[in-house]
């Protein structure tokens, strides 16, 4: 009913390193998270969102650039450690500081209300520009201010 065809096994490369050999055509078929010829090499996470990241193909983790981070180094890390219980944005690489604290790692004491911009934060403490005093927070003009500017 038909002639017999002989089909040949081909061997497939380091049989595939444990992986599916096709024998008809000797080539391998890699599960997920290996590639190459013979199925040698690993696979990174995201190919480490390149050129964020270099991957190993021994360990198939991610060797993140300098100012990356993450399982395939698609976040930016922040420069310094977030201290007193800041948290690094990786979207943007900073700090975002607890109430209390700012800097770039969140280690000097903050102000109230930053000072409202009009003064200088020292230690903790508003020391305010001469128009803006009297409040802790230099958001009200002083009264000394007002009344020299009318005489």
């Amino acid at each position: 009913i038909g002639a017999v065809c002989n089909v040949a096994d081909l061997d497939c490369p380091d049989n595939c390193n444990g992986q599916t050999c096709n024998r008809r055509t000797g080539v391998c078929f890699c599960a997920n998270g290996y590639e190459g010829l013979s199925c040698e090499a690993r696979t990174c996470n995201n190919n480490c969102t390149y050129p964020n990241g270099t991957c190993n193909i021994l360990t198939g983790q991610c060797r993140c650039a300098e100012g990356r981070e993450g399982d395939d180094c698609s976040f930016l890390s922040c420069d310094d450690e977030c201290l007193n219980d800041g948290v690094c944005n990786f979207g943007t690489g900073s700090c975002s500081c607890a109430a209390g604290f700012r800097g770039d790692s969140c280690a000097l004491i903050g102000c109230p209300n930053d000072c409202s911009d009009r003064g200088s934060c020292v230690g903790g403490v508003c020391f305010c520009q001469k128009r803006w005093g009297e409040e802790p927070d230099c958001s009200k003009e002083s009264p000394d201010y007002l009344l020299i500017f009318f005489i």
